[in-house]
């Protein structure tokens, strides 16, 4: 069967020859309650339904690599998708990833659906970076990046200085409020010291801009040309076809994190220590108007001699600050709006379905909304939450273990899932709903299968109690 892929894609090329081809299938089923637990189906890449009590996905995955001219150039296809069922037996077929890839060395270019997050977080425990996480579908997308760390060759920096990057551009889907808006995307680290010991910093930015829509009445068209991509880039203003309001801001919705982070082994305990800053528009961006607001992190990864115990990760996120209380400034025409201040993380008052994608938050996930499709709105952004997880190895059984407790505070949005009816009671932080999670995942290999079971939980002091079940079983085989 290789053989014949290999004379197949080699007569195509004539310089060609398949590396690997890795087929995967597996089928998920799932019981629960009205509200899915949040660790059953946060942070899967949209594949898991929120709102059915049963549901089974069927999903199907397919990889191939080629590569060129004696191995220097590598191309990769993959593609998956999936069939679900609920539990009026509707089909529901998605597409997961669709994406082609070209790779030299450590540089690649890539094209299409693909899976991936921004931000530097352990993803196997993590709550999920407030960049961009793996709680939404993968968005269409083109980029250039670094896909690990680089390591300056120049001698006088003895190998301990590396760095990392890329850029994207992508596009939101259609019909989000405003029609054609697009997805800019960029990072850049720096990391000193070796793999083991060092210290890194990077900025991830993102903002979504473009569009063609409408604002108080009036009309709006941001076309794609160079200028307005480069004031994009930038966190500029004065964009062709913009709104009023956004003369005095940088154009479109931005946001990203300042990712700092050290990791020493000691004792041959590995201890890795992030903080997230998060920024949402210029000014949290340029000066750090938001306080600490991000997500603070420590792992731990014990060595082979510790028995059981492989990872401990504990989590603190911190959303409330928000650039503090809103200010206003005086337009032009004398009128008075607001615009400093009150930053309201995630949501945006012209792209109104905000940082999301499909109805799912492309950031952490402990940041939620209600509605669908252009109803869709950010409800729940001004948090402090406290994650742990712990993963554990007993023979060929793996054990992964999460909780989570999140306080809950009045939204800065024009949608609150916390009510309030005045400003100080907004401001007031004894006015907060609290809500637990919990989670156990065991997985085990049972001859050519890998079998995964999970159970969650949890109490919500608006939605009550919730709690569910999933049986995966998958089989995956490489040529």
């Amino acid at each position: 069967m290789k053989k014949l892929i290999s004379l197949f894609l080699a007569l195509c090329s004539g310089i060609a020859f398949l590396n690997a081809l890795e087929i995967e299938i597996q089928n998920q089923s799932i019981a629960s309650s009205e509200i899915v637990p949040l660790w059953i189906e946060a942070n899967r890449y949209g594949s898991v339904l929120m709102d059915t009590t049963l549901q089974s996905h069927v999903r199907s995955r397919i990889r191939w690599d080629t590569s060129f001219f004696n191995g220097a150039l590598r191309w990769s296809t993959e593609g998956s998708g999936s069939v679900g069922f609920s539990e009026a037996f509707n089909p529901l077929v998605t597409m997961d990833t669709l994406y082609t890839a070209f790779q030299y060395g450590l540089w690649e270019f890539r094209g299409g659906w693909f899976q991936e997050t921004l931000g530097e977080v352990f993803e196997p425990l993590s709550s999920g970076s407030m960049a961009i996480s793996s709680n939404a579908r993968p968005m269409p997308r083109i980029e250039f990046r670094l896909t690990d760390w680089y390591t300056l060759p120049w001698s006088w920096t003895e190998g301990l200085i590396a760095i990392k990057g890329g850029i994207q551009h992508g596009w939101f889907e259609p019909n989000n409020y405003v029609d054609n808006v697009w997805l800019h995307a960029k990072w850049a680290y720096l990391r000193l010291g070796t793999e083991q010991q060092h210290i890194f910093g990077g900025l991830v930015h993102l903002a979504q801009w473009g569009g063609k829509g409408s604002w108080e009445g009036k009309d709006f068209d941001i076309p794609f040309t160079f200028h307005n991509w480069w004031q994009t880039f930038v966190a500029g203003g004065g964009v062709e076809g913009q709104t009023e309001i956004e003369k005095y801001n940088a154009s479109g919705n931005h946001l990203g994190i300042w990712d700092l982070g050290t990791k020493i082994t000691i004792s041959d305990f590995e201890l890795s220590a992030y903080y997230q800053h998060f920024f949402e528009d210029k000014a949290s961006l340029d000066i750090w108007s938001n306080g600490l607001d991000g997500l603070f992190g420590l792992h731990v990864k014990t060595p082979p001699e510790v028995p059981f115990l492989r990872h401990v990760l504990i989590e603190k996120v911190i959303t409330t600050d928000q650039s503090g209380p809103i200010e206003e400034i005086i337009m032009s025409d004398s009128t008075k709006i607001n615009i400093y201040g009150g930053d309201s993380y995630y949501f945006n008052y012209l792209y109104k379905t905000g940082w999301s994608y499909l109805g799912r938050i492309l950031g952490t996930p402990l940041i939620t909304g209600t509605g669908s499709g252009e109803d869709f709105r950010v409800n729940n952004n001004r948090i402090e939450a406290l994650h742990i997880g712990g993963l554990m190895e007993v023979g060929t059984v793996t054990i992964r273990a999460l909780y989570t407790y999140t306080k809950r505070f009045p939204a800065y949005s024009e949608q609150s899932l916390v009510s309030y009816t005045t400003w100080a009671e907004k401001l007031d932080y004894r006015n907060h709903k609290d809500r637990w999670d919990g989670y156990l995942g065991i997985s085990f290999p049972l001859g050519p299968f890998t079998i995964l079971g999970e159970v969650a939980g949890g109490y919500d002091q608006i939605f009550g109690w919730n709690w569910g079940s999933s049986m995966t079983v998958g089989y995956r085989t490489t040529f």
